[in-house]
């Protein structure tokens, strides 16, 4: 156990602004081919790489643009009471700034402002060097690995698929230390495992919302085209669900209409559902195929997707992903990383008590419990 400093423990105690807030973690089993080892280890064997670097921050970041602006990387990363690992990934535009708002009683206008990382350093004390860079954080995923098993709190910029494709970029392109894509898979529930012992799959339902919004990687430009008579005045906007996903599809392949499209989002609540049905041939079973469909569609989310089952019954897609809300800490506005992973390892204890994960993961954080 580690021992700490008492005046900054009574500093942290008395002077910082403490909340609970409520968040969702997720399981999830990470798979691959062609290696005996596990993620746990080629993580752990990577980032602690010196003769390749990797050992640095600097040397394992993937760039998202090309500028080589927008980064997303593996940050902080060490073991949790001796057995799971615990890490970061971190996600960041270079140069951007923040809008702030002066509020002023007397003022018939709130003064706008933009603060850049730069500002904030002139006006607190800070005791980094000078030639030490700061830049405005766009997003942290916290996930913790042993072997393969994984626990992963997201949020809106960085989700598991993000974290699956930015591991395969790491261990694939950079490690070089596997030659096929790792998969991150999600763990049925035990309720939706009953209702397959019970009833036979029929069909699987992927639906959604019509939602769109302003892309996240571009700046929003309003451009007035009431000068121009027969210019449609538009936005340009990026699907935000998966069917926006399939709305954009059909525009882009020409089977639907760019403006017809855009005055019916204008005028009505759309929805899109695609019903896959499962015709029996084979000798498969329910949990089999269910096993196969949960795989392919692991990015959606719970609420896009749902198994029908035959004779009425159906698994929701909150069964067919093992998740829970947890209320974790807050510090300052800054997420506490041990109330987070105690959290994160008493969940899984929890769920290996139920059998609802598999069984050689027990001595993983078992200590935990």
């Amino acid at each position: 156990i580690a021992k700490y400093d008492v005046t900054a423990v009574y500093y942290r105690e008395t002077c910082m602004s403490k909340d609970k807030r409520s968040r969702t973690i997720h399981y999830k089993l990470a798979k691959t081919s062609q290696t005996t080892l596990t993620l746990q280890e080629m993580l752990e064997s990577a980032l602690e790489d010196e003769s390749k670097g990797l050992h640095l921050v600097i040397n394992r970041q993937e760039y998202l643009t090309d500028d080589q602006k927008k980064k997303r990387f593996l940050n902080k990363h060490s073991r949790y009471s001796g057995n799971m690992l615990m890490c970061q990934l971190v996600q960041y535009e270079a140069g951007l700034s923040q809008m702030i708002i002066t509020l002023n009683e007397q003022a018939k206008a709130y003064q706008l402002k933009s603060l850049k990382p730069d500002d904030i350093k002139k006006l607190t004390e800070v005791s980094d060097s000078s030639d030490q860079e700061s830049e405005f954080l766009n997003s942290v995923l916290y996930f913790g690995v042993y072997n393969n098993h994984m626990i992963v709190l997201g949020n809106q910029t960085l989700k598991t698929k993000e974290l699956e494709s930015h591991l395969n970029w790491f261990l694939m392109n950079t490690v070089n230390i596997i030659s096929s894509s790792i998969v991150l898979c999600d763990q049925v529930s035990s309720e939706a495992k009953k209702k397959l012992k019970k009833q036979e799959v029929k069909s699987l339902v992927i639906g959604s919302d019509v939602l769109f919004e302003p892309p996240q990687d571009s700046d929003t430009k309003i451009v007035d085209f009431e000068e121009k008579h027969n210019e449609i005045k538009s936005l340009h906007l990026s699907p935000k669900t998966i069917g926006a996903e399939f709305f954009s599809f059909l525009r882009n392949v020409g089977q639907i209409n760019s403006s017809a499209l855009d005055e019916a989002l204008d005028d009505a609540n759309l929805k899109v559902n695609i019903e896959v049905t499962y015709n029996r041939t084979t000798t498969k079973k329910g949990q089999k195929v269910l096993d196969q469909l949960t795989g392919a569609f692991r990015h959606l989310d719970k609420d896009e997707l749902k198994v029908k089952l035959k004779g009425g019954g159906e698994i929701r897609g909150d069964e067919l992903k093992l998740s829970t809300k947890i209320q974790v800490l807050f510090s300052d506005g800054s997420i506490d990383e041990g109330d987070l992973y105690t959290k994160m390892s008493t969940w899984l204890a929890d769920k290996i008590q139920l059998a609802e994960v598999d069984q050689d993961i027990i001595e993983a954080i078992i200590s935990e419990a």
